[in-house]
Parts: structure tokens; sequence; C-alpha cells
């Protein structure tokens, strides 16, 4: 919530105070982390709302889509692959299992028969995938 009361776009020396001031109150190599893994947020938050207003009003199979994509990129990009990974693998699991949904469930192609089954394969394949990430 904070990082939505911030001036937008975040100009160069907003960020600098950001950082510093997060650095405050942690042991040195702490703090830069936390600078680091907050830069990170504010940053991606600020291109991932600049790609939605590109896509707002889009709510095509296609553009959801897209959107997914573009926020995977932007995740890699501003935290790296491995943090990107911790940080989002749970939310990317659950909005890849809806956007399979909704392709399964938009396919003109398939009977009510086949899309049932669809549907259930997704289903279980996106609790197998939970439940091995959620086992240490």
């Amino acid at each position: 919530r904070a990082a939505n009361t911030l001036p937008q776009p975040l100009a160069t020396h907003d960020l600098k105070r950001v950082v510093l001031l997060s650095r405050l109150g942690f042991p040195p190599q702490e703090g830069e982390q936390v600078a680091e893994t907050l830069t990170g947020t504010l940053l991606y938050l600020q291109a991932k709302r600049a790609a939605e207003t590109e896509t707002s009003g889009d709510a095509s199979l296609a553009s959801a889509e897209s959107r997914f994509a573009t926020a995977v990129a932007l995740q890699d990009q501003f935290f790296g692959k491995n943090q990107a990974h911790k940080l989002f693998s749970h939310r990317r699991q659950l909005e890849g299992y809806l956007l399979e949904r909704r392709q399964i469930q938009t396919n003109p192609e398939l009977s009510e028969q086949q899309r049932q089954q669809a549907l259930a394969d997704a289903s279980q394949r996106f609790k197998a995938t939970r439940d091995a990430e959620a086992t240490p």
C-alpha cells in the first residue's frame, strides 16, 4: 500500500531517499538486502502499472495471457529469476492455472465431456505442483 502513495513515476532522488530510509535500523548486509528488494519492488510495480495501462479494458484471453507473460518477465527483470521464483511462485502457479482453465472453457473444439476431463486434469496438475512446492 505504501508504494501506491509514492509519486509516479518515481524520480531518481525519490528512489534514493527510499533506499536510504530502508537501510536504517538494519545491520549493513541486511540493510543492503532490504534496500535492494524494496527498490526492485518499487521499480517492478511502476513498470507493471505502465504495462497494465496499455492493455486496460481488454478482457480477452489473449490479453490476459500477454499481461501474465509481461508480469513474469518484469518480475524476472527486477528481481532476478531465483528471487522472483521465491517471491512469486505461488501467484504464478495460480494465475497460470486460472488461464489454463479459461483456455479450456473457451475452446469451442472440446465436447462437454472433454472439457470436464481437461478441467479435472488441470486441477490435478495444479494441486500436484502446489503440493510439491510446499514440501520442504
